[in-house]
């Protein structure tokens, strides 16, 4: 039988189970194993229509990876009216999570100098608005269950002034973190009684708004695959929880993600919770194990990791690593519009504090730029943005061996 509706999870303590949601909205305690498989005779009880159907989905095209930019100067917050004092409280937090998202550090407030510009919040921000939004909340149901249910919430949203954070970040001597991130895909397997269960699509949304909104927090763009009949097809629970990496690269394939984090959940003796975590970044890959009372707990902690992991990587502090001045050609620039869209992307990266054309030759434009933490910033940045793409190394020019210029060239993208 194909199981539709949304596993809800009640993991805490020693009566932990995954929730069966109906379309109806009635609960059963029965776990859900994880999602439907189509098997062949179920195929062979359909028609040939549908069978075709069912085929095509199979073979679907890889997915498209968009370029994973973040809204690194907005934040919003629930509050509870439109009152002077709720705004307030609103403007610091909200300013607090921006510090938060574009530092890569969670100990803001630890800063003398920052912990006063979160309590004069107002003086920083350039807009703000409320807004009515649909947001899930965990109920009590009739039956004594755990639900999950849409309900409206009065939202604080506001934008601060970027160079105002900027520079307050910078007076601090932490680092600035640019808006183009690394995309972390998650397989996380959650056992629960004996029942292991694959989070993603329609299954376990609790844990996936856990991972997706610490990942917000953090200024992480997270997904979780779709468990469609692709995903079916090319991996299974099994697979997951025993950590078989090249299968679980394989299948991550299509996500064209540049991080994978694959997390098992599992209950021990006294109801702690035990996370077995990896982190493939492309080239390397992390293990560590983290506990907790409560499974939220360790999905927030197993997040953070990641996420001053990539910020150790990418934040840019120009203060510790220095600046350079690089020689930049782009090649494939036919016209206009295009010359300016490479001079506007290089512009907006955060490590990029200058760019001087110097010649156009032919289809290629020559670049020169000054970079706040070297070279391998630069190419880091560039790597993350999908709108450049390099061109292997070649001999150097004379004139570069003159100058003493370090160059590098790249292809503009479609």
């Amino acid at each position: 039988m194909c199981v539709c509706g949304n596993p809800v999870m009640d993991l805490k303590g020693r009566n932990a189970r995954i929730w069966y949601r109906n379309r109806q909205g009635d609960t059963a305690s029965r776990p859900v194993k994880g999602t439907f498989i189509p098997s062949v005779i179920w195929l062979r009880t359909l028609p040939v229509w549908c069978v075709v159907g069912v085929c095509a989905l199979l073979w679907q095209p890889p997915l498209e990876s968009a370029p994973s930019r973040v809204e690194l100067y907005e934040a919003s917050v629930p509050v509870a009216n439109q009152n002077t004092a709720q705004r307030n409280r609103a403007l610091a937090a909200t300013l607090e999570a921006v510090l938060i998202k574009v530092s890569g550090q969670r100990n803001v407030r630890a800063y003398p100098e920052l912990a006063d510009a979160i309590g004069r919040a107002s003086g920083y921000a350039q807009q703000y608005q409320y807004r009515n939004v649909q947001a899930p909340r965990t109920v009590i149901n009739s039956a004594g269950e755990e639900e999950t249910v849409m309900e409206p919430e009065l939202q604080f949203w506001v934008r601060f002034d970027p160079r105002a954070v900027d520079k307050m970040l910078k007076e601090a001597g932490l680092p600035i973190w640019g808006g183009e991130r690394p995309m972390t895909l998650v397989w996380l397997v959650a056992e629960v009684e004996g029942e292991r269960v694959l989070v993603g699509g329609d299954a376990g949304v609790d844990l996936q708004k856990i991972v997706i909104d610490t990942g917000e927090q953090r200024g992480i763009p997270v997904l979780f695959p779709l468990l469609d009949l692709m995903d079916q097809q090319n991996i299974s629970v099994g697979q997951v929880w025993g950590g078989f990496m090249e299968d679980i690269r394989r299948a991550s394939a299509r996500y064209a993600t540049e991080g994978i984090l694959v997390g098992r959940a599992f209950q021990q003796s006294g109801d702690w919770w035990t996370v077995r975590w990896s982190y493939w970044d492309g080239e390397k890959e992390n293990y560590w194990d983290q506990q907790a009372p409560e499974l939220e707990q360790l999905l927030v902690s197993g997040v953070d990791v990641v996420a001053n992991e990539l910020a150790s990587r990418y934040a840019v502090n120009a203060a510790i690593g220095g600046r350079q001045s690089l020689e930049l050609t782009v090649r494939q620039v036919d016209n206009l519009d295009e010359y300016a869209r490479v001079l506007s992307y290089l512009q907006s990266l955060t490590a990029v504090e200058s760019v001087e054309p110097e010649e156009v030759r032919g289809d290629e434009l020559n670049l020169r730029v000054q970079v706040a933490g070297g070279r391998a910033v630069l190419e880091q940045a560039i790597a993350l943005g999908h709108i450049l793409e390099k061109v292997d190394e070649e001999p150097a020019r004379i004139e570069d061996l003159t100058t003493g210029a370090t160059r590098l060239t790249y292809r503009l993208t479609p």
